[in-house]
């Protein structure tokens, strides 16, 4: 299993990253000081229906400012809307409404970057390790991008495999990670100063447990020991297939897993066009996540609908012509 160490390729420059930093704590500011006018200040002197009138349009206001700030600088920013966008149950639509399309429009690292990522992890040139590479990908994340590809015949060979999809670090994400999270905790100091606010949440403790979540994230040896074991959890659950890890294409920063087919879980027209009921999916992934909770104690803790798919099958006497690919 080649690897590169902890060396980051295309890593910005200091610069650069002291005025992220920067950006993101003057962001966050005046917008606390704005919620802290209207939503504390205007209704403690008698002004609360003054503030009310106008808390739809401020509240769009603020997340279309997000949404752009997050689509322009990437990282961590990304996770936060996405975050945001699925709080239905304590944010108002206007902001979840805005934010919830944030993870599909984070721009493409351009293909050179993510070459010399990609052969410096593996310890050899793309054109050796793979048959072939699409240098478009299929998708871009905010903290990496997938390409499909071949695997080359001695590896077809040793795993049964042939089309994969080969997920790579964004370039220097890891020193974006960490500048990010040390905006974000400066901004948990702020809030947790609100009475609010740290009587409801411990703000801090959330950063850090998001923090630790994070590193996590950008190991992905990590990430593909976890798939293996969700695979374990459900051999021979009909209802559930997991991508095969392709362990010898794998590093901390690159991840080679199976290709597999699928419509996303919530593209209704889609799972229609391939002949699938979307009513009769509901349940089945419900059953799976409820199994993974109260039964199998290692359950997927990002099930947005873009890491949740329903791969067509052929079937067999009294089986569903589809699973559920995690």
């Amino acid at each position: 299993m080649p690897g590169a160490g902890d060396s980051q390729a295309g890593e910005a420059p200091s610069g650069v990253i002291r005025a992220r930093y920067r950006r993101i704590l003057r962001f966050a500011a005046w917008n606390l000081a704005a919620i802290w006018w209207f939503e504390l200040f205007l209704p403690r002197i008698g002004l609360g229906r003054v503030a009310g009138r106008g808390r739809p349009r401020r509240m769009r206001q603020f997340a279309r400012r997000f949404h752009d700030l997050a689509v322009e600088l990437g990282g961590l920013m990304i996770k936060v809307g996405q975050f945001l966008s699925s709080r239905l149950d304590v944010l108002p639509p206007e902001i979840t409404k805005e934010l919830e399309g944030l993870q599909d429009e984070v721009p493409p690292v351009p293909f050179p970057g993510i070459r010399r990522l990609a052969e410096q992890e593996l310890g050899a040139p793309l054109g050796e390790v793979f048959a072939s590479l699409a240098e478009a990908p299929i998708a871009a994340a905010s903290l990496g991008q997938a390409h499909r590809a071949r695997l080359n015949t001695p590896d077809r060979a040793d795993t049964g495999l042939d089309r994969v999809v080969v997920k790579v670090q964004r370039p220097g994400i890891r020193a974006i990670v960490d500048v990010d999270l040390a905006a974000l905790r400066r901004v948990g100091g702020w809030l947790s100063r609100f009475r609010v606010v740290f009587q409801r949440a411990d703000v801090p403790a959330l950063v850090r447990e998001f923090a630790a979540t994070c590193f996590e994230e950008i190991d992905y040896l990590h990430e593909a020991a976890n798939c293996e074991r969700f695979a374990e959890d459900f051999a021979g659950d009909p209802k559930v297939a997991v991508p095969g890890v392709v362990w010898e294409r794998c590093t901390r920063r690159v991840l080679t897993l199976e290709d597999v087919t699928a419509v996303k879980i919530t593209d209704a027209a889609g799972l229609r066009a391939a002949g699938i009921d979307p009513a009769e999916v509901a349940p089945v992934f419900a059953a799976v996540m409820f199994d993974q909770l109260f039964t199998n104690g290692f359950f997927h803790a990002d099930p947005h609908p873009g890491n949740i798919f329903v791969t067509p099958v052929a079937a067999g006497a009294g089986e569903r012509p589809w699973k559920l690919t995690f």
